[in-house]
């Protein structure tokens, strides 16, 4: 199942506070969401419409509510949320995933 997220650089922020976004994702948002139990892997992109993709192979759904509450996560994503903004995001599922939750 992939969790897909996605986020935009605050227009405000300085240039320093831009470059600041990617070292926060490197060394505290990736290390922190595959620490999760349920979290197989972690990939960040930039768009070219210049939207941060995130996509983290999970588990099932209730990794993604292990993301949101788990301590290491909250720290980091405090310092991404202060440079950027959400603006969207969705979770796919493979089939085996889909009939679990919803049947045939």
């Amino acid at each position: 199942m992939l969790y897909v997220v996605r986020f935009r650089v605050k227009e405000s922020l300085s240039s320093e506070e831009a470059a600041r976004v990617h070292e926060v994702l490197d060394t505290q948002v990736i290390p922190a969401t595959l620490q999760v139990e349920g979290v197989r892997s972690t990939l960040m992109q930039q768009s070219f419409n210049g939207e941060l993709v995130g996509i983290l192979d999970i588990q099932d759904l209730a990794t993604v509510d292990r993301i949101l509450v788990d301590p290491g996560c909250r720290a980091a994503f405090g310092e991404f949320y202060r440079l950027t903004v959400r603006t969207g995001g969705e979770i796919l599922f493979d089939r085996p995933q889909w009939q679990r939750l919803y049947g045939s």
